[in-house]
């Protein structure tokens, strides 16, 4: 039997469905992808997909380098752009749309005309065209977001939000158009348009790690954390070896208290990259929290064998000496955090934390000299 034919995203490489127009791994457009036999190769990844990041932190124990971890992990984070063109917006090097289906010739023309514009990089001269093509063809859902592109690009985003979220209103079925109006929404600060047009995608394709990601980041934003640990372990399920949607299951699950299910997702963020830091320093501190001080140890020294030249495991190790009361020694890894990273948000406090540390430790024997 003849194996189906699949699409290969081509920024990412993945498989995905004859019938998908999103890619299910990194949320790619494949309207330009063409079907191939399964055993075909896969493309040379595009660059320029924009995503950026946004997360939240929490305390730990030690509250200054506790703020160091969680900001590095959030910045590891795949959640929604804040200033970024959307991903299918067009640029010099040219963007291909699905054949349009105006209701006239003359919003065909003014399509046509518009598109070769907004390809060619002349943003500004394409919205007259494409304006007019939009107001001729008003139920034709492809006129209406290549408007909303054109009013992206030159800088009028809830202009673009409208356009988008109109064509998704018309076609329903297109998750390119629900996942540029979610972009834009969350661009724009709007989470509840956001939330609600992410749903829609995920209501057309529901097994695409990406939205489900960006969904369970606005969710928890909102307050969520339980949905959007559900969401984050669907994600899991469909890419069990992301280290990325491991760890941030982990830490959804942290937050609804769940420690030993986010120790378990920490763990298989660490087996897919041992030189997952943020994941190590969380693993870490529950290890702490549960009263495994050696298994906690241990893991740190795994990580700085692991990566005897990177700043976080000397942090994850002053951090445990201060707690085992070991000033001194404590203080030699906080100066060797600040040594690798002298340029860290928090190696000023450091710094002090390490000075403090050394003249506590300098009183005993100092006043044992003076009493002697």
């Amino acid at each position: 039997m003849a194996q189906q034919q699949v699409r290969i995203c081509p920024a990412c490489g993945t498989r995905n469905k004859p019938a998908w127009e999103f890619c299910v791994k990194c949320g790619e457009s494949l309207a330009d992808s063409p079907l191939v036999s399964p055993g075909a190769s896969a493309p040379a990844s595009a660059e320029g997909t924009p995503t950026a990041g946004a997360g939240s932190t929490v305390g730990l124990v030690v509250g200054l380098v506790a703020l160091a971890v969680l900001a590095a992990w959030a910045a590891s984070r795949i959640a929604l752009p804040r200033d970024e063109v959307s991903p299918t917006a067009f640029s010099t090097g040219g963007v291909s749309l699905p054949p349009p289906a105006p209701s006239s010739v003359e919003a065909a023309s003014e399509l046509d005309e518009g598109l070769t514009l907004l390809r060619t990089g002349k943003a500004a001269e394409s919205l007259e065209k494409l304006k007019a093509a939009a107001d001729a063809a008003p139920e034709d859902p492809e006129a209406q977001y290549a408007y909303g592109q054109a009013l992206w690009v030159t800088g009028d985003r809830a202009g673009a939000l409208a356009r988008y979220q109109e064509a998704a209103r018309l076609e329903p079925q297109s998750v390119r158009y629900h996942a540029d109006a979610a972009k834009a929404a969350a661009a724009l600060g709007l989470r509840g348009d956001a939330i609600a047009a992410y749903r829609a995608l995920l209501d057309v394709q529901p097994d695409t790690p990406g939205a489900l990601r960006a969904l369970a980041t606005l969710v928890a934003e909102g307050g969520d954390q339980r949905e959007a640990a559900e969401l984050l372990t669907r994600a899991v399920e469909l890419e069990p070896g992301s280290v990325k949607l491991n760890t941030d299951l982990a830490y959804a699950l942290e937050r609804i208290g769940r420690d030993a299910d986010a120790a378990a997702a920490y763990r298989r963020a660490l087996a897919g990259d041992p030189a997952a830091e943020t994941a190590r320093a969380r693993l870490v501190e529950l290890e702490w929290k549960a009263g495994r001080a050696e298994a906690a140890l241990a893991l740190v020294n795994e990580g700085l064998r692991a990566q005897p030249d990177q700043p976080g495991p000397h942090r994850s190790l002053a951090i445990l000496l201060e707690r085992q009361g070991q000033p001194s020694a404590a203080a030699a890894a906080y100066r060797e955090y600040c040594r690798l990273a002298p340029n860290a948000p928090d190696a000023k406090a450091l710094e002090q934390r390490a000075a403090a540390l050394e003249s506590a430790a300098a009183a005993p024997a100092a006043s044992g000299e003076a009493a002697s």
